[in-house]
């Protein structure tokens, strides 16, 4: 069965490194997705839940009494495997029986160790509160500025104001760190793409700010002169 377990974390595993934030093409893009990953019930939240619940093999609805309510738990168990858990049930019937020497674990015990760090970024582990809540604070402050920018009639100027967003971004991309992965790679995505987005938004404003006062002022006192 520790095959079947082995599976189990590698096909999940997979999925998980496939996901992909969607890019922060400009900044409003960027507020929107920001609002809603400092949510309450952001789409990450709920992903991670997701995941999280088809994972935690070790969790029950009901606690096993006896032999007889151990084997439905194992039968829950080999249900939740899916297609590799049809397998495992076939192979089942050749396993010790419980209380043997050669007892097989039939807990799940194996893949909920592997997905504990993931458990913890959504729900408080070993005493620990959720990794993510921390996040989710930096994120909320620098949403909550993108706001009043995107708001802005003129979005560039606004964050030249705010001189950068560099310290917001910064909070967001040192919690990321701390976060388990992937999840640390999606929100230091999220903080470089932020940061990418205002740092082009305040070369182009004062880019505009050469143009139209510098570069006249310039070209006026060296026109002649060579």
């Amino acid at each position: 069965l520790k095959l079947y377990y082995e599976d189990y974390i590698a096909q999940w595993d997979s999925i998980l490194r496939d996901i992909r934030l969607a890019p922060l093409a400009d900044l409003n893009i960027a507020s929107e997705n920001l609002k809603d990953l400092s949510s309450a019930d952001s789409a990450l939240k709920r992903l991670l839940t997701a995941v999280v619940q088809e994972t935690e093999l070790t969790r029950s609805d009901e606690a096993p009494a006896d032999n007889k309510a151990a084997t439905k738990a194992g039968s829950k168990l080999l249900s939740k495997l899916g297609k590799l858990g049809k397998l495992a049930k076939t192979g089942a019937k050749l396993l010790p029986r419980a209380g043997s020497a050669n007892e097989v674990d039939l807990t799940g015990n194996l893949v909920a160790e592997h997905f504990k760090p993931l458990k913890g970024a959504i729900a408080e582990v070993d005493g620990q509160p959720p990794a993510l809540d921390a996040a989710v604070v930096a994120l909320t402050a620098l949403s909550n500025v993108l706001q009043t920018v995107t708001a802005n009639p003129d979005p560039q100027d606004a964050i030249k104001k705010q001189g950068g967003l560099a310290e917001l971004t910064g909070a967001v991309a040192r919690q990321a760190q701390i976060l388990p992965d992937p999840v640390d790679d999606w929100l230091g995505g999220i903080a470089g793409d932020t940061s990418g987005l205002t740092q082009k938004a305040v070369t182009s404003e004062l880019n505009a700010i050469w143009r139209a006062d510098i570069l006249p002022f310039c070209q006026a006192a060296l026109n002649d002169r060579y």
